[in-house]
């Protein structure tokens, strides 16, 4: 029989050679970056090339959606699952070497229990100059959970945190830092969800973070009065839902061009805010309680997005003469609805708006407020 020819030392080299570590470091980077960060981390396991390449990547991501379904499947895993969660940001952060980070985000099912976890997350993002840092900590990953059981975010400890305890925990750090500079000075987006922050955190954010354009809190216990004022703030877009303690929310004299409103009976006053474009508001249990249409009076005029959140529209619609919207491009009503609710009253909103180019109407028949 005949002997099947080897391949010579060349064609043997060639078909061995991994081509694609022989990549220089900032594509691998980017192939990485398009993984999910649990698999980014397993290339660590690759070989000595790829060890260390994942801590290039400057967007952090625990998403675990899987671990929340298995915990809605099995409430009994809540706490393993937590354990196991902790342990893995832990690591991950521990092992970090970037020396900034564009994106920091958590999205687990944690209380007030693992405030000291979370506190050395908010410190190890700060530390790395974060642009954007979203803590997302519903209660089985979709719901709000009661405000008292929820982690309260640690501004006081970060504005007595220093350079050298920084440099400490996390060695890598920018250059430019210095004891001037500790804080979110490169944060542009803030997103917090069941995360307890009072009126003073959200000064402290709106004071110490000099290019923020985005701030959303949902489900805070602890916001009573929101103020946003000064044509000094960087500040764009503001979303304040379900937080149940507020009372009031006054906007002037800004450059924010879109604002969500969605919880209880508030005083709300915007005035002077000449970049407001678009509004997104639910407001009482009916969701236009309080007079809406005339606490907005000041920009209806300049609005070209709405979005009215209405609970009955039976019982609060004949209540309201709609002003007239002439800018207005785009009407969203979310109704809630049963029955034989009378739907037709909306067609006088309709008219009151006569550049109107796009009408959603969404109605729910089940209790969502």
């Amino acid at each position: 029989m005949r002997k099947r020819p080897r391949l010579t030392q060349h064609k043997a080299s060639y078909y061995s050679e991994d081509c694609i570590s022989s990549l220089p470091d900032d594509i691998l980077v980017s192939i990485l970056s398009r993984l999910s960060l649990k698999e980014a981390v397993l290339t660590s396991c690759l070989s000595r090339r790829w060890r260390h390449l994942w801590t290039g990547i400057t967007g952090l991501d625990f998403d675990a959606d899987d671990e929340l379904n298995k915990i809605a499947a099995e409430p009994k895993l809540k706490s393993s699952e937590r354990s196991k969660y902790i342990n893995w940001v832990n690591r991950v952060v521990r092992n970090y070497r970037g020396l900034t980070l564009e994106a920091f985000r958590i999205c687990f099912d944690l209380e007030k229990g693992s405030k000291t976890a979370i506190d050395n997350w908010v410190k190890f993002a700060m530390a790395k100059m974060v642009q954007k840092l979203e803590l997302d900590l519903l209660e089985n990953g979709e719901t709000l959970r009661q405000s008292l059981r929820n982690y309260t975010f640690p501004y006081k400890l970060l504005t007595e945190t220093k350079w050298s305890s920084l440099k400490r925990l996390y060695g890598n750090l920018p250059s430019n830092l210095s004891f001037t500079s500790v804080g979110f000075k490169a944060l542009k987006v803030l997103s917090l969800k069941c995360v307890n922050v009072n009126d003073e955190a959200l000064q402290y954010f709106l004071s110490n973070c000099p290019v923020l354009q985005c701030l959303s809190i949902h489900g805070s216990g602890d916001l009573e009065n929101v103020k946003v004022t000064g044509v000094s703030l960087k500040l764009r877009y503001l979303e304040i839902i379900f937080c149940l303690g507020v009372k009031t929310i006054e906007i002037c004299e800004t450059n924010l061009v879109s604002f969500s409103y969605l919880g209880g009976n508030i005083n709300l006053c915007i005035d002077n805010v000449p970049m407001l474009d678009e509004i997104s508001i639910g407001e009482g249990y009916s969701g236009l309680e309080n007079d809406v249409f005339n606490q907005l009076s000041s920009c209806l005029y300049q609005l070209e997005v709405l979005t009215l959140d209405i609970y009955r529209p039976e019982e609060n619609i004949k209540m309201f003469a709609f002003p007239e919207l002439p800018n207005l491009k785009q009407l969203i009503l979310k109704i809630g609805a049963w029955d034989d609710d009378p739907l037709l009253q909306f067609t006088s909103l309709v008219r009151a708006c006569p550049n109107l180019y796009r009408f959603v109407l969404q109605v729910n028949t089940e209790c969502y407020h």
